[in-house]
């Protein structure tokens, strides 16, 4: 049994041996197989992966010669649109001189007319007023889209020089003049006694907002009145913050439209108020510069009770204020005569309370008046009355009865639009007598330096005669009489008519071709002005204006364009070649009153170099010799005092008391001809408001 079992078992192990020799075989083959499907099927993914990478890059590669061949076609496009962008502006710079050049025909024309048909019927009159009114309409919005497109294609920049902010008020205010008193309404300008004599800022931009805003304030009132207003809004260091507020008493804006009032091509269309006018650019336009100039603009207003717009702008300070010429007008009473109207007295009382004189009283009696003049005559009183012509003219022939009770102490003035022929008629008819005494006449509208004036001048010349403080309106006086004036221009047209301007005031006007022809001219006349026109073949307004400079030239020249994207965009080293920089179509009143300015500049400036006296200014004010003596004394012991305070409080380091007196000493420096201690004055004045470098404001000491 044993053995038995032993070959059971030897057999056993000898099948298992075989099954198991079977079953790894079976194992190493199914692996094998498994490992060639394996195989197999890793080629196929590998294939699968290579051929969509292989696709992913040709798509890549099709992907990028598109965008390479898009690329290429914006590249195409930009450049078509920069050489269309360009030529738009060229086309707009052409035909803005196009335009211009044909309007300036126009309108000079119209302007000779006036001057020559004296005798002109009421149905020509009418004509001419017509012509002009649809002249200047058109030009307005040539203006407008000229301006505007100038402004969206980003080609307006800020030219900054020095100016003053009273005399732009004023040469815009003078434009709308004649526009204002033909629907009755008052002019009122309201300047802060602080706003500083002179700013440096963008001067063109400035009126071209205030020229929008003043006419739109006309256009939409019926009667009333149109202020402006001027104040600080604050001052931080050498820069100020100039508000500017444009209030009418006109028909409003409802509510509902205030929101959309500063975008373009936006007006007031309600029925009920007004119809459409315009171009609905010009709010739009005013928005826009003030924006560029770093500024706010915003709106107020009531339906039928009128609207108020401001605007702020900063300017850096040049020249302040000064306040010495406060302190004499503190001491000085205020009388007008006016028509019995509260809203107009109330605007009036306004504009003189800021000067905080001594006493204001408006009277609308002519008995009232001459009752109150003779009560305080004799007592020491300094008076100075304005006569407002345009609200009194019924009692106008009464204002001589004035002159009888007049003494030392008083000033009459009387306050119009000079254009009117009742004001021009008036001062023809009672020269005699009227140059016998010291009267003025005041050109409106009524301004701090005007108001200033009249009271150094009254207090300080003993001179009797007929004065003004723009100009002298007597009809023999010819500020351009015997002046010799070239006019360059190569349109034969706007030559003549300038030409013929000018020969009207008396000058002796010098026609010019080309700027070739003004270049060898200059030297030859001498001219005391020239008029140059800046689009001119072979050599244009500002290489001919540079080559007379390079002379050695320094004649006033003032330049002339209707091309909307160059001349007012000149950077600030081209200003030294132009005096004055006027656009077209020409307003005449304003080229001849810049004419007239620039002239006179001139010739001040060879009186003051010529004068024996060191001191010119204190010697105008003073022209007694024992006067001025006294108050050259006062002048040496006062700042003398006031030096030796400030030395001590420097010492003390009290920063506020520092700027207060070497503030008071720069003004009273101003009258003794004396700029650098002047600038050292405002250079401590400034250290001091830092409260800081003692040390820098000892050594300025």
């Amino acid at each position: 049994n044993k053995e038995v079992e032993k070959k059971e078992i030897a057999k056993f192990r000898k099948k298992l041996t075989k099954t198991l020799s079977e079953i790894l075989q079976q194992i190493i083959l199914k692996t094998k197989i498994t490992s060639d499907i394996y195989r197999q099927k890793q080629i196929f993914m590998l294939g699968i992966y290579t051929i969509v990478h292989l696709f992913s890059f040709l798509m890549l590669m099709k992907i990028y010669y598109k965008s390479k061949k898009n690329e290429t076609y914006l590249k195409n496009v930009i450049t078509k649109n920069i050489l269309l962008s360009e030529e738009k502006e060229n086309f707009l710079s052409t035909m803005s001189h196009e335009i211009r050049t044909p309007l300036n025909g126009i309108i000079g024309i119209i302007s000779l007319l006036k001057i020559n048909l004296k005798d002109k019927n009421e149905e020509t009159e009418s004509l001419l007023h017509k012509l002009e009114f649809a002249s200047n309409h058109l030009l307005s919005l040539v203006n407008d889209v000229l301006t505007f497109s100038k402004l969206k294609h980003q080609k307006a920049r800020v030219n900054k020089s020095e100016f003053n902010v009273e005399d732009t008020i004023l040469e815009v205010t003078e434009f709308f003049t004649t526009k204002a008193k033909e629907k009755q309404l008052e002019i009122i300008v309201k300047i802060e006694p602080f706003i500083p004599a002179t700013v440096i800022g963008d001067r063109q931009k400035l009126e071209q907002i205030l020229t929008n805003l003043i006419s739109n304030s006309i256009k939409f009132t019926s009667k009333g009145y149109i202020k402006i207003e001027v104040t600080k809004e604050k001052e931080v260091e050498d820069t100020i913050f100039i508000k500017f507020e444009i209030e009418d008493s006109g028909i409003g804006i409802p509510d509902n439209k205030l929101e959309f009032i500063f975008e373009p091509f936006k007006q007031i269309s309600d029925p009920s108020i007004k119809p459409k006018e315009g171009t609905g650019l010009g709010l739009a336009i005013c928005h826009s510069l003030v924006s560029l100039m770093g500024g706010e603009i915003s709106i107020t207003s009531e339906v039928n009770k009128g609207t108020t717009i401001t605007f702020v702008l900063p300017y850096t300070i040049s020249k302040r204020f000064n306040e010495l010429y406060l302190d004499t007008i503190k001491e000085i009473s205020v009388y007008t005569f006016t028509q019995e109207n509260k809203e107009l007295q109330s605007l009036y009382k306004d504009l003189f309370d800021v000067f905080e004189m001594k006493e204001f009283k408006i009277f609308s009696s002519t008995q009232a008046l001459t009752a109150f003049l003779q009560d305080i005559k004799g007592k020491n009183k300094k008076t100075l009355v304005f006569w407002d012509t345009d609200h009194a003219k019924e009692e106008l022939e009464s204002f001589l009865g004035l002159v009888n009770i007049m003494d030392d102490n008083t000033g009459l003035c009387l306050l119009g639009i000079s254009q009117s022929p009742i004001i021009s008629d008036y001062l023809s008819k009672h020269k005699e007598i009227l140059l016998q005494h010291k009267i003025w006449f005041v050109e409106k509208p009524l301004t701090r330096s005007k108001i200033i004036n009249l009271i150094m001048n009254y207090f300080h010349d003993r001179k009797r005669k007929i004065q003004s403080n723009q100009k002298t309106f007597l009809k023999e006086d010819k500020h351009l009489s015997g002046k010799k004036i070239m006019i360059v221009d190569d349109n034969a047209l706007n030559r003549d008519i300038l030409v013929k301007l000018y020969r009207t005031t008396g000058a002796k006007a010098i026609p010019a071709t080309s700027g070739l022809d003004a270049i060898f001219s200059v030297e030859i006349e001498k001219p005391d002005l020239i008029i140059m026109d800046y689009h001119m073949p072979f050599m244009n307004g500002k290489e001919c204006a540079k080559k007379i400079r390079d002379k050695g030239i320094k004649t006033p020249i003032i330049l002339l364009s209707g091309d909307v994207f160059q001349p007012s965009d000149f950077h600030n080293e081209d200003n030294q070649l132009f005096d004055e920089i006027l656009s077209k179509p020409i307003n005449f009143q304003i080229l001849l009153t810049k004419s007239i300015s620039l002239l006179q500049a001139q010739t001040s400036f060879r009186l003051n170099n010529n004068t024996e006296s060191p001191f010119p200014l204190l010697k105008n004010i003073y022209n007694e010799p024992d006067k001025y003596k006294k108050a050259l004394e006062i002048a040496k012991n006062d700042i003398k005092e006031k030096l030796i305070e400030l030395r001590k409080i420097v010492e003390k380091k009290d920063y506020r008391k520092i700027k207060e007196i070497a503030h008071y000493i720069k003004g009273s420096l101003g009258y003794l001809n004396c700029p650098e201690a002047v600038e050292t004055l405002k250079s401590i004045e400034v250290l001091a408001l830092k409260n800081e470098e003692i040390d820098n404001i000892v050594q300025l000491m």
